[in-house]
């Protein structure tokens, strides 16, 4: 069992297969780790230096994780070697394999401390199959930094569908039905309809996003150079494998609202959601969400994570689960890992938690 960090450009079928086996196998899944969702970002955008970081034995891979090399992380200047995650990647755990996960991570963490003095690790599980494991093999194998911990909107599995019940109060609930009829009079009865099979749902999710006030600042995926390339061929690498959900609230004539959410054993990722801002008055986000957690408790998926903003308002009305993430920053425990240890304890106590948070989530795909 041994570490190395191989850049993209090296990569070999038998390597791209054993990443293809790894994600599918993880103890922990992450879709945004899987090879269908870093190397369309990675192509798209010409991220010429990304590499992943793999504890391989023999062919197979026990745990791989994509990395770069950057100049400072977080805000803070100094040489690291930085899980890579983008603006649309909004987990950043390792795939690690069954078996002695401590000592495969061990074993990833020694690689990246020795390819350079700082491994810093962003946005992985406070809690979850690794959590342990990973916080373990830190703590023996190097001095640990927490820069960041937050939490997000999860929604998990109930006994009853009373989910509403739970975060709505019956004058809320009542306010968004009267808001549903009233949307209907306008644009005619509609349905959450499954379009995880047609392609040209990935176009019409572009249209519809580049419609409303991220085509007006020039935030939507399709302004953006490549980035509409990458939702392509993104959405396109899941749906083969079925594990893409593109719903609509809709009808043939009009969309109200359209989601793309990643599919990962039974876990969901809700990648991004748009709506028709014509309709804004009726609340099409809010009326998307209502129905879209009936589809959830039908669909027999353990949990979904919202991938939103700690501070948002509406998913954490609607969705009362949390998931906690952290970023954290291993150095070496030798000496020449004593100055970048001190250096990240103190920017670490420096820096509010909430400006932290907010810094990471305005991370530009392709930047360090």
């Amino acid at each position: 069992m041994r570490s190395e960090v191989i850049p993209i450009s090296e990569l070999r079928q038998r390597d791209l297969a054993a990443w293809k086996r790894l994600g599918a196998t993880a103890v922990t899944l992450n879709p945004f780790a899987e090879q269908v969702f870093v190397l369309p970002a990675a192509f798209a955008w010409r991220v010429h230096d990304l590499a992943m970081l793999v504890v391989r034995d023999g062919s197979d891979w026990l745990a791989a994780v994509p990395v770069r090399s950057v100049r400072s992380w977080h805000g803070v200047p100094g040489p690291c070697l930085a899980t890579w995650r983008h603006a649309y990647c909004y987990f950043g755990a390792p795939l690690v394999a069954p078996g002695d996960t401590e000592a495969v991570l061990a074993t990833l963490i020694n690689g990246g401390l020795q390819a350079s003095r700082c491994l810093a690790l962003d946005w992985i599980d406070v809690a979850g199959p690794v959590s342990e494991p990973l916080a373990s093999a830190l703590a023996t194998e190097s001095r640990l930094v927490v820069v960041d911990e937050f939490e997000r909107a999860a929604l998990y599995r109930r006994s009853s569908p009373d989910y509403l019940e739970r975060t709505l109060s019956r004058p809320e609930r009542d306010d968004y039905q009267r808001k549903l009829e009233l949307l209907q009079q306008e644009v005619g009865p509609l349905t959450l309809r499954d379009d995880s099979a047609d392609p040209a749902a990935y176009e019409r999710f572009l249209k519809l996003e580049r419609a409303g006030w991220k085509g007006d600042v020039g935030t939507a995926m399709a302004c953006r150079p490549g980035h509409a390339v990458f939702f392509t061929q993104m959405c396109r690498g899941f749906a083969q494998s079925d594990r893409l959900l593109m719903l609509s609230l809709a009808n043939e004539q009009r969309t109200a609202a359209m989601s793309c959410e990643l599919l990962a054993g039974d876990m969901s990722f809700s990648f991004k959601l748009t709506f028709d801002e014509r309709l804004a008055r009726f609340s099409p986000a809010v009326q998307f969400h209502i129905a879209n957690i009936d589809r959830f408790h039908a669909s027999g998926l353990a949990w979904g994570d919202s991938c939103a903003d700690s501070d948002h308002t509406t998913l954490n009305r609607l969705w009362p689960g949390r998931r906690r993430l952290r970023s954290v920053v291993a150095t070496r425990r030798e000496p020449s890992g004593a100055l970048p240890f001190a250096k990240w304890r103190t920017a670490s106590a420096a820096t509010p938690i909430r400006g932290k948070v907010t810094q990471a989530l305005a991370t530009t795909p392709g930047s360090g």
